[in-house]
């Protein structure tokens, strides 16, 4: 009996500690994208970037290819130079998914900005970017 419940103790720690991992894992890449954003370090960011990612940004909407979207990027933070990037919200999603929202401040232009990003190996990348300029 003790040897049992000290397998089965086991394996619930092993549980337990892997999905803390995982946990803080996606928390730390979910504050690295929020600091590059801060920054507008589109060459950074790209390299979080799935190699398909999904971007809707002024001017550019669809499913593009990591090379794509970081030129995407580069020109929005070119036209858009951050001023301030704030992260309002993160939680869990499907799939192991983190979703987060912030607000990106450039000049006059305001932006509610989403990201997702999903497990990949031990990394997690952003699988969905969006900008929405606010009125």
């Amino acid at each position: 009996m003790n040897k049992s419940f000290l397998v089965l103790f086991s394996l619930l720690a092993f549980f337990f500690c892997s999905s803390s991992a995982s946990a803080q894992g996606s928390q730390l890449a979910t504050d690295q994208v929020a600091g590059l954003l801060k920054r507008g370090d589109g060459s950074r960011l790209a390299i979080m970037l799935n190699s398909r990612v999904d971007l809707d940004l002024p001017g550019s909407i669809g499913i593009y290819s990591r090379k794509q979207a970081e030129e995407i990027l580069k020109a929005f933070f070119k036209r858009y130079p951050p001023d301030d990037f704030i992260l309002k919200h993160s939680g869990q999603s499907g799939e192991k998914a983190t979703y987060s929202i912030g607000h990106y401040q450039s000049g006059a232009h305001q932006f509610r900005v989403y990201y997702l990003l999903k497990p990949d190996g031990d990394a997690f990348l952003i699988h969905q970017l969006r900008f929405e300029q606010q009125s």
